[in-house]
């Protein structure tokens, strides 16, 4: 579990979904990731619990069999 701190960290690098650069890989964000994933990297899933994972919405990065499941296919936006 992220902390507070480490969430709002991630939160002001991410990117909205109507930047023009979405899609693009996004260095700072990359940053951020590296350092929480330093400071707390208890809270990032490993490849064995990734496959009991239940997502939200389906992984566009994850093939079947990488994971348990999801709810919705799409993101609405």
């Amino acid at each position: 579990m992220f902390t507070e701190r480490q969430k709002l960290q991630l939160k002001a690098v991410a990117r909205s979904p109507n930047d023009p650069d979405m899609g693009k890989i996004n260095e700072r964000l990359e940053e951020a990731l590296m350092q929480v994933y330093l400071e707390n990297n208890r809270a990032f899933l490993t490849k064995e619990e990734m496959k009991s994972r239940v997502f939200y919405h389906k992984p566009a990065t994850l093939k079947d069999g990488e994971y348990a499941g999801y709810m919705h296919e799409f993101i609405r936006s």
